[in-house]
């Protein structure tokens, strides 16, 4: 890779620009990397903004026992990594001249979209204001959760809450859905380097489990230079009873028994019966049986 003399570089810039402006391009960021000698020193680029909904519980109700809101563990675990942390508030709002390197959004406790409001209203005040390479993370649950161990099922009444997706209301399913839709419209909107991306949590997963925040300082950090508009599931979720896999696309091997002394081709059958499969990793070798 060739250097170029530091006398150059702004040459360089300069003629990057001309040219891109003349193109009707948009001029390229240097992008922020992290170092091999000091990984995620600092974490971000700047102070991190936590925001949150008024619940803390999984359908949005306060806590009875005074126990601290999701938000606020958030707020104390990056405070532990050595984040500058601000917790937005309904009534206070978001500290003014400031350059955010992160944004933390907390949208678990959503029941329904109406309660989506304040926070992506919040978050959407502040969008000016983030700082070069800024990076904006929103925590939200599954839309459709298999992990749920009690499923209302009311035969009489298909209407009723919580019919047909997991004991969750359909207000709950869309405003969950609708938070991955944010996610990737915040994605393609940010610009100077900032990127926007979503964890979603199983009902069963707290904010705080190891995955979450490996997750999210993953995301935050420089590493994610590259990583934009996704929503990525936690890894903490039931495996499913059909083909114990977490994955809901996963399929069962074909149950066809191949012949006794026979081998097992990649597509589930085996080579005495590849003349008559439709698979496309077959037919090269039924064409040259057919050529015989």
């Amino acid at each position: 890779m060739v250097t170029i003399p530091a006398p150059l570089r702004g040459v360089q810039r300069q003629l990057a620009g001309t040219l891109t402006k003349a193109l009707g391009l948009t001029e390229p960021v240097p992008l922020r990397r992290t170092h091999p000698d000091s990984v995620d020193l600092p974490l971000t680029a700047g102070p991190v903004l936590v925001i949150g909904t008024s619940g803390s519980g999984p359908s949005g109700e306060d806590r009875e026992d005074g126990s601290a809101s999701p938000a606020d563990r958030l707020a104390s675990v990056l405070r532990t990594w050595g984040c500058d942390v601000r917790v937005w508030s309904p009534e206070q709002g978001a500290p003014s001249e400031q350059r955010w390197g992160g944004v933390v959004v907390d949208l678990t406790a959503l029941a329904s979209p109406e309660e989506a409001a304040a926070p992506v209203l919040a978050l959407g005040s502040i969008l000016r204001d983030l700082a070069r390479c800024a990076r904006v993370v929103v925590i939200s649950r599954l839309p459709s959760d298999a992990t749920r161990l009690e499923v209302v099922d009311d035969a009489e009444n298909p209407l009723a809450t919580g019919h047909g997706d997991g004991g969750i209301s359909p207000a709950e399913a869309a405003a969950r859905a609708g938070v991955e839709g944010l996610v990737r419209s915040l994605g393609k909107e940010l610009r100077s380097g900032a990127t926007a991306n979503g964890i979603q949590l199983a009902d069963a997963v707290e904010v705080t489990a190891p995955s979450a925040l490996g997750t999210l300082r993953f995301l935050l950090s420089a590493r994610s230079a590259f990583v934009d508009g996704q929503a990525s599931p936690s890894p903490d979720r039931a495996r499913s009873p059909r083909t114990g896999l977490g994955h809901s696309r996963a399929r069962p091997r074909s149950s066809r028994v191949p012949p006794e002394g026979s081998a097992r081709r990649r597509c589930g059958c085996s080579l005495a019966t590849a003349r008559s499969c439709s698979a496309s990793m077959c037919r090269p070798r039924a064409r040259r049986w057919r050529a015989r």
